[in-house]
């Protein structure tokens, strides 16, 4: 059973709230996710700070069930957009930047994740060239 992926672009929905370079990359986002095979649905952007990228999303996210043999999974999620670009890309490459990096290195997402803040906004600035970039 194949579940269709429909891409909304975010530009016309949050465009009062997000810069044009906000818009950019959680289209691109939005689309690497489609290319994995997950539909995901933005609900609702909160800014945390004046600082650019500094938005939270909240997402329904729809991806294939693991055995394959099941429903689609839906579920819902609130993601940071600087820490759902870093796992949207090959995050493990980032090891040696993070404040764990024997941890990334095995594969743990965790220590990217509880890296500092500002630990996080830096492998932010590589990973969503990254993503820009499509690779």
């Amino acid at each position: 059973m194949s579940t269709a992926i429909k891409l909304v672009s975010v530009a016309a929905a949050f465009a009062s709230i997000l810069s044009p370079a906000e818009r950019v990359m959680i289209d691109k986002l939005v689309e690497r996710r489609a290319a994995e095979g997950d539909a995901y649905k933005i609900e609702k952007i909160t800014r945390k700070s004046e600082k650019e990228f500094d938005v939270e999303m909240e997402c329904e996210v729809t991806t294939a069930s693991p055995t394959g043999k099941a429903e689609p999974l839906v579920y819902g999620s609130t993601e940071w957009l600087p820490l759902a670009v870093i796992r949207a890309v090959t995050w493990p490459r980032y090891a040696d930047m993070s404040d764990y990096p024997m941890m990334v290195a095995e594969g743990d997402w965790s220590g990217i994740r509880d890296s500092s803040r500002e630990t996080k906004w830096e492998i932010f600035a590589e990973a969503g060239r990254e993503l820009l970039q499509g690779r």
